[in-house]
């Protein structure tokens, strides 16, 4: 069904993505032929020059930058700019998870299936780091973690303060089927953490914002760490002043892309003083609207699409992340309490399950001798993913709600097993059908009575077919021969030949 609703915002926090300005300095690039030539310190000392990423440096002195520009040294400078976190405001809490955001991605028979867990897999998550000691989070998992943050104490401390890190690593890798907390679908991925948001007040001005030269420093350490996947649930706008700043980071993430690396990131939320207008499209978000990353929209407990959410054409998959009424949020790791959980909301928590998605499919390519990259996630995404809102791709849903069953068998080329002979109990036809797959499936049940002239027919509403194996009955009417077929309620497209049951004698009859 295609469907398209809007929800009131109440009581939600959120980080506003469009305040004043309040990172300083500015990012600038060498030229190619002085920074291949190792000659990349023509400032002076005083300038404060510090590498970010290979050719992309910062400096506070735009005079000498201007210098540098006119001298043909620099390609080009501009300011650095602000980036806000997106949140917007038998594990015992995973029946929550099964309620909402796991049956809504239709991820309930993926989670804790023994096999694929994403192991073999590194995931970077560029955010407020992790807090340690949490029981539902594996600590021998953390491959490696780093605080980039300019005047960090210990840089290979990332510990978070602020809670939405810890919220995002666990939504990724929390520990699965141990009593505590929450599930996740890749408990068993390699997680390097890094740290880019400074330690701030909740009621400092400057609480939950963060820049891009951090950003770009956090992935050149998520590179050195070989990160196969990395999730940023952040996000800036574009303006007239930032844009060398923002292409800045676009290279870097084109050239993790090349490499194999599957980047995700945050749609943006829109706040109770900025709301949307569904009419017009929502202003493109930095760095999910780049062309080399998943853009992630967020869904509600029904699979509509959430009041506060960033709409645009950049948007690839919309997956749960709450749905802006006041019961509809993620479970989420509560990072006050060893064991606790709290219900967040954005499309902070949204990117995050994507993120896991995409580690999944990178441990089933890889098992198979392959790999998945950013464009074949993509084309995996799109042909998975659970059509809502108009036809095919739109501006709200991207290419439809994340579909992990699915996106799965897919991988795995699973198919309904469907037995090949009717057989008789009784007064009943019975057919056997086996979903050895992730995927939740549904199949139509056609049949009708043939007393050699027209007949008559029935056609049942459509069965669901979780994983494991459901038998489809009807009863017989002994007098009449029997047509029989299941066929897919959407493509129509018969999932076994047809069968005919001839009618009993007499005597064989039990009515």
């Amino acid at each position: 069904m295609k469907f398209l609703k809007s929800f009131l915002i109440v009581n939600i926090f959120a980080m506003l993505v469009c305040a004043a300005a309040m990172a300083e300095g500015y990012i600038f690039k060498y030229s190619e032929d002085v920074y291949a030539r190792g000659d990349v310190m023509p400032m002076s000392v005083e300038s404060g020059q510090r590498q970010l990423y290979d050719e992309f440096y910062y400096s506070e002195d735009e005079d000498e930058l201007k210098r540098l520009l006119e001298a043909g040294i620099i390609d080009y400078y501009g300011p650095d700019c602000d980036v806000w976190l997106m949140d917007y405001t038998n594990d015992p809490d995973s029946d929550l998870q099964v309620a909402y955001e796991l049956n809504v991605a239709n991820a309930v028979s993926v989670v804790n299936n023994g096999k694929y867990d994403g192991r073999g897999v590194t995931v970077g998550i560029i955010d407020t780091g992790l807090k340690p000691g949490l029981a539902d989070i594996d600590y021998t998992h953390v491959k490696a973690q780093r605080d980039i943050t300019p005047g960090a104490k210990n840089p290979d401390d990332a510990t978070d303060i602020i809670g939405h890190g810890t919220a995002v690593t666990g939504i990724v890798a929390a520990v699965t089927n141990n009593g505590v907390a929450v599930s996740s679908l890749a408990p068993g991925v390699d997680l390097v953490v890094i740290k880019v948001f400074p330690d701030r007040a909740v009621s400092d001005p400057e609480y939950g914002a963060t820049s891009v030269s951090n950003l770009l420093l956090g992935l050149q350490y998520a590179e050195e760490q070989g990160c196969d996947v990395i999730n940023m649930s952040v996000g800036t706008l574009e303006s007239s002043s930032n844009k060398n700043t923002l292409n800045s980071m676009n290279i870097v993430i084109d050239r993790l892309s090349a490499k194999g690396t599957i980047v995700v990131a945050s749609a943006g939320n829109h706040d109770k003083s900025h709301p949307q207008n569904h009419k017009q499209d929502s202003p493109m978000m930095y760095p999910a609207a780049f062309d080399n990353v998943i853009s992630v929209s967020s869904v509600g407990l029904d699979g509509s699409y959430a009041s506060y959410t960033y709409h645009n054409s950049q948007v690839d998959i919309a997956a749960p992340g709450g749905g802006g009424g006041t019961n509809d949020g993620v479970t989420v790791l509560d990072f006050n309490s060893v064991t606790g959980t709290k219900s967040q909301q954005g499309t902070s928590f949204a990117s995050p399950l994507v993120a896991a998605a995409a580690a999944l499919t990178k441990q089933v390519a890889r098992e198979q001798g392959g790999d998945v990259d950013i464009a074949e996630f993509k084309s995996l995404l799109a042909e998975t993913a659970v059509d809502v809102g108009e036809p095919g791709r739109d501006k709200y849903y991207g290419y439809g709600v994340l579909n992990v069953g699915g996106l799965m068998d897919r991988m795995l080329g699973n198919e309904l097993v469907v037995q090949t002979e009717l057989k008789l109990e009784g007064n009943f036809l019975v057919c056997e059908v086996t979903n050895n797959g992730f995927d939740i499936v549904e199949v139509m049940d056609i049949w009708y009575l043939d007393d050699g002239n027209q007949g008559g027919m029935d056609i049942r509403d459509p069965g669901i077919l979780p994983r494991g194996t459901a038998i489809l009955t009807m009863q017989l009417n002994p007098f009449y021969k029997t047509v029989h077929m299941l066929w897919d309620p959407e493509t129509l497209e018969p999932l076994c030949k047809k069968q005919i049951y001839e009618p009993l004698e007499q005597s064989e009859r039990e009515i």
